[in-house]
């Protein structure tokens, strides 16, 4: 019977289940600091500082500052290089993207107390000096009318936004190369993955596809092929078929596209009480998009197997879905210089739905040219929950005679919180190791701006700790200089330009770590962003 046929036969909805790891509820749980020009290049550090759009997405007690209205509309540039290094071989990638950080308007307006607000003093009528007629001045005393009262600004304040904020990105090209023993191929790794299984139980976005492409083969206890059913059964690789030849080496490459981002839509509404103390609220709906290819390519470098030339495993996963979440936050204002904020966002609740689909290509040589050829897996799609884990912040910010402004920001965020999800229970065993594989850890983020009108200077550094608990350095650690330059005069449109440099470095295995030394992978990005702003009333 044609191998092919029997992915026909599997049967796939614990397979898919499983298809959802760790990795991804991580992905989506990291946020980076996007937003206008101004907030990227002073590091996302408006926790306190207040008055600016993207507040939103972080602490909307910050729009209650707004005393006139705005718009913004914010795109931007986006290089990356991953520098790779797998078994002591190097490779670089690049890529680039246009995309849209930030969008959205504040409107602001004071609230009306009841009755008037007088800027005179009270009618004194000179006698006694008591308030109103009658007082001291005889009943013949021609009483004189009360001053005309003006209203005065109110003491409160309200503030509405709407804005859509990216949070994160994905849009990344990586390129892993390197020559690795002949062992560890994929093949050995298919071949491990299918032992203890019928050939019709193969799981068919892996192993199975190893199967119907002849890249592995059932055998016997004296190494000869056999076609059989029992569940006991044994597989091995064509990489070491049928006895493994010293020396041999597999040229391995790995090359990894992904797309797409989380984008925020955020409703927000906050308060001033007096200048003095301000509140604000935001509901958050985040929009996930994300799409996945990685193609493996393998290569008998010495060209040594009687059987194996080379194979192509490629596997495709696009997601989306969205979620909601809430933001409370407050500033303090303990002098006209010095405030302090408090925000927390709870946890955001996800339904998502993974489509996905594997093949493998073989080429074949030696007896077994004939066979060579490509399988392709079923279409996969599953639909599951997600939870991201909320986190806490904490904010100092300080202006000096309205030309200098530098803030401060942290913020603490525990990764082993996220919890995959769908009727089945069948995420048990992916929570068991988010809890007992993540931690909890810090973003730090702080920024300056000197206001020179009709110039103003930015400059911002940003750490986001990892999901590990490394803070500050080490693996998996985000870190980002900033900076920007602003135009400001007396006119209502204004403009501001920025800039994010991030780097940070990852280990990567190209297959199962089971069977392959992890690859070290060094990211730079660059992210270059404008801003155009109108004030309005």
């Amino acid at each position: 019977m044609n191998r092919r046929l029997f992915a026909v036969f599997a049967t796939l909805t614990n397979i898919i289940a499983l298809a959802q790891t760790d990795v991804d509820a991580i992905r989506y749980s990291q946020t980076q600091a996007y937003g206008d020009a101004r907030f990227m290049a002073m590091g996302g550090a408006f926790g306190s500082l207040g008055a600016n759009v993207s507040c939103m997405n972080y602490n909307p007690a910050g729009i209650a500052m707004y005393r006139k209205g705005e718009f913004v509309f914010t795109p931007g540039v986006q290089l990356q290089t991953a520098d790779a290094t797998h078994y002591g071989t190097g490779a670089t990638d690049f890529s680039s993207k246009l995309n849209i950080s930030n969008i959205g308007f504040v409107a602001a307006w004071d609230q009306q107390q009841g009755g008037y607000q007088s800027n005179s003093q009270p009618y004194n009528n000179g006698g006694r000096g008591g308030y109103g007629p009658g007082y001291g001045g005889g009943r013949n005393r021609r009483q004189q009318p009360p001053p005309r009262q003006n209203s005065t600004p109110s003491s409160h304040r309200w503030a509405l936004g709407i804005d859509y904020n990216r949070i994160s990105d994905f849009n990344s090209h990586t390129t892993i190369n390197g020559y690795v023993p002949a062992a560890n191929s994929i093949m050995s790794s298919m071949a491990s993955a299918a032992n203890g299984y019928a050939q019709n139980n193969l799981n068919p976005f892996y192993e199975g596809l190893g199967y119907n492409t002849y890249l592995i083969n059932p055998i016997t206890s004296n190494g000869q092929n056999v076609d059989t059913t029992g569940t006991s059964t044994q597989y091995q690789g064509l990489n070491t078929f049928p006895t493994p030849v010293a020396g041999a080496m597999i040229q391995q490459t790995k090359t990894i596209q992904s797309s797409g981002r989380t984008g925020e839509l955020a409703f927000a509404l906050a308060h001033s009480f007096s200048d003095k103390f301000y509140i604000g609220g935001t509901l958050g709906i985040p929009i996930i998009k994300y799409n996945y290819q990685s193609t493996l390519t393998e290569y008998d470098y010495k060209n040594v197997n009687p059987y194996f030339q080379s194979l192509q495993y490629q596997e495709n996963v696009s997601t989306s879905g969205a979620g909601v979440n809430f933001k409370l936050g407050g500033i303090y204002r303990f002098n006209s210089g010095l405030k302090v904020g408090l925000y927390g966002q709870t946890a955001s609740y996800y339904k998502l739905t993974d489509n996905y689909q594997n093949s493998l290509t073989a080429n074949l040589k030696g007896t077994l040219d004939s066979a060579s050829g490509t399988a392709t897996s079923p279409a996969g799609s599953y639909t599951y929950k997600l939870r991201t884990p909320g986190r806490a912040g904490v904010s100092v910010s300080y202006v000096f005679k309205k030309l200098l402004a530098v803030s401060v920001d942290g913020e603490y965020v525990n990764y082993s919180n996220a919890r995959l999800s769908d009727n089945a229970g069948s995420f048990d065993g992916v929570n068991q190791t988010i809890q007992q594989k993540y931690t909890g850890t810090a973003n730090i983020k702080a920024g300056a701006e000197l206001n020179i009108r009709p110039v103003v200077f930015r400059v911002g550094v940003a750490s986001y700790g990892s999901p590990f608990g490394n803070v500050l350095s080490g693996q998996f650690v985000r870190n980002s200089l900033s900076g920007g330059i602003g135009f400001r005069g007396a006119h209502k449109v204004y403009l501001d330009l920025g800039f994010v440099y991030t780097m940070w470095s990852e280990t990567y295995y190209v297959i199962d770590p089971s069977f392959v030394n992890p690859s070290n992978i060094n990211y730079a990005k660059t992210y270059i962003t404008a801003t155009l702003g109108i004030k309005f009333n």
